[in-house]
Order: structure tokens, then sequence, then C-alpha cells
């Protein structure tokens, strides 16, 4: 064998042992997989779309194929999160129901007890929602629950947050205010309600507010607290003749 093709031969053998030594490139799978699991379990419809995004980047035109699948798993997201949205919903009035309230409760009075800031829990009910629904039906009384969602929600502010507890029974947490604050925010709820009616029938509203610093408070007793302050109002303003309430 002549030099010149020995050499070539041993050039060809080398090159083999290279290509046999470097890691051959991942399957297209390994890429894509583990960004669709994390796309699938996305915990909101803002993250998957952020997920979605990096993968479409990543991929580039080999994302094309997998577009009605990542569709699809961001539709699957939308629709999660809009279930988990209703779950934490009152059907009727659609504002928060008691378990939002009990979330959003610990979780400001966590946050009052690191920083001090007072936290005031304001509770109402509607009164006289039995003779509504006996005297006008349960439609009637429905829809005064409605208004009360609707102006309840319309006198609060930012950060501020309103639920419909069961029944006729309402609770608003109200982060970083004091007793004055909560009680002219219960005022404002009952003043814009004063001025409603249903088939004739006046609203009111029996108002309770309970308020915290976060030192050696409970949820419980906050509520409790707010309670008894509600059944104080609601005692007094039966004593009262009708004009005066």
């Amino acid at each position: 064998m002549s030099e010149i093709r020995l050499q070539a031969q041993r050039a060809d053998e080398d090159g083999n042992a290279t290509a046999a030594r470097r890691p051959s490139p991942p399957p297209r799978s390994s890429v894509f997989t583990p960004a669709l699991t994390a796309l699938a379990q996305a915990r909101s419809l803002r993250d998957a779309q952020r997920l979605a995004a990096r993968l479409r980047e990543t991929l580039g035109d080999d994302a094309a194929p997998l577009e009605p699948l990542i569709h699809a798993l961001l539709g699957r997201v939308r629709e999660v999160e809009q279930l988990r949205r209703l779950a934490g919903r009152d059907e009727l009035t659609g504002i928060a129901n008691r378990r939002t309230f009990n979330d959003a409760l610990r979780r400001e009075l966590a946050r009052t007890r690191r920083d001090g800031r007072p936290l005031a829990v304001l509770l109402f009910d509607l009164d006289g929602l039995k003779a509504i629904n006996d005297g006008l039906g349960h439609p009637a009384g429905d829809e005064a629950l409605r208004l009360v969602a609707r102006f309840g929600s319309e006198a609060l502010r930012n950060g501020d947050m309103l639920a419909r507890l069961g029944g006729d029974e309402f609770g608003v947490v109200l982060p970083n205010t004091d007793e004055l604050q909560a009680r002219a925010i219960g005022h404002r709820i009952r003043a814009l309600l004063a001025r409603q009616r249903v088939d004739g029938a006046a609203i009111r509203l029996s108002l309770g507010v309970a308020v915290t610093s976060g030192e050696d408070s409970s949820e419980g007793a906050l509520l409790l607290a707010a309670d008894a302050d509600l059944y104080c109002d609601k005692h007094a303003r039966k004593s009262l003749r009708p004009t005066q309430r």
C-alpha cells in the first residue's frame, strides 16, 4: 500500500473515531417534552403563555407542528383557571364566597402581624330578607342580594375584598384600615343601598366592625368581635322608628 493511501486510510479511521466520540444531538423530543409538560402544569394562563412563547422561540420553525398541541394546552390552562376562579365565587352575586374571604383574611392577618398596620373586618347583613322572600318571592330576594353585592363593591377601595358569606351575610376584608375608616365604608355602603328598592321594598343593612393590629389576634376572634358589633347595631336599629333608620 502506498504511503499516500495509507495516510488517507488513517485519516478516515481517525475521522470515524472522532465522530464516534462526539455526542449525537439530542432527539427533538428531549427539547420540547419538558417544556410541554411545564406548559400543561402551569398554574395560571399568564405563566402558560410565557412558557409557550419561550418554547416557540427555542424551537423556531420546528415549533409549527406543535402549534395545535400548544393551542390545546393553553385552552386547558385557561379552563382550569376559570374553574378555579368560579370555585371562589358566589354563584348568585358573582362576588367572592366564604372560602375566598377566609383565605384573604388569613393572608392579611399574617401581613398585619408582620408590619403592625391595622386590619379591619366589616360584616353586614340584609335586614328583612325573609320578609322580602315571603312577601315578594325569592326572585325579589335574589335581586336584593345582587344589589347589595353591586353597590357594596362600588363603595370599596382597591385592595378591599367583599364576599357573600352565606344567606344574607356579607363580609369585607379591609387591609390597612382603622375603625373610623371601616365604619365610614360601612355607612357609605348603607347610604348607597338606602336609595334602592326591590318591588317597592327598601334595602336596609346592619353593620359590624372589628379591628386588629395583629397582636394576640386570630381570625375567629376578629370575626366574633365584628359579629357582636353587628348584633348591637341590629338591636339598636330595631329600637328606632322606621323614619329614623
